[in-house]
């Protein structure tokens, strides 16, 4: 599907912004691991759910995300939304993408004490670490 033709998609579907962003917030609200795990996520949502990219789109989305300067799955979330939907969409997907640690470093800063000395969470990241 060409740059133009999503465009229009995009114009024409009137929940595509709120589908897009939900489906973006989603994938980085539920990942754990980095830029690099996001990336097969996108490609099930996008290439196999949706069908608004096809493979070698999404190759050449992940190569020019892990070129550029900054973190893969943020870089990948604005180029995604860019070829999806212009600067709308890339500015929708990349507000989707930071939300999710955002609201959640926030929330811990918050309760910095009570994290800090419990021993579940104390627990829990001692078996992450491996």
């Amino acid at each position: 599907m060409s740059h133009e033709e999503m465009k229009s998609m995009a114009a024409a579907c009137p929940n595509f912004y709120w589908k897009l962003f939900q489906s973006t917030f989603l994938i980085s609200a539920f990942t754990v691991g980095g830029g690099f795990v996001i990336i097969p996520l996108l490609r099930a949502k996008y290439v196999d759910e949706y069908g608004w990219l096809n493979d070698k789109e999404t190759l050449n989305l992940v190569s020019i995300a892990q070129s550029m300067p900054g973190v893969v799955a943020v870089n990948a979330s604005i180029i995604l939304g860019y070829r999806m939907a212009g600067i709308r969409g890339a500015l929708t997907a990349l507000s989707a993408t930071i939300l999710p640690p955002l609201i959640t470093l926030s929330a811990i800063s918050c309760a910095y004490d009570w994290f800090a000395a419990n021993p579940y969470v104390r627990y829990m990241l001692k078996g992450m670490q491996c």
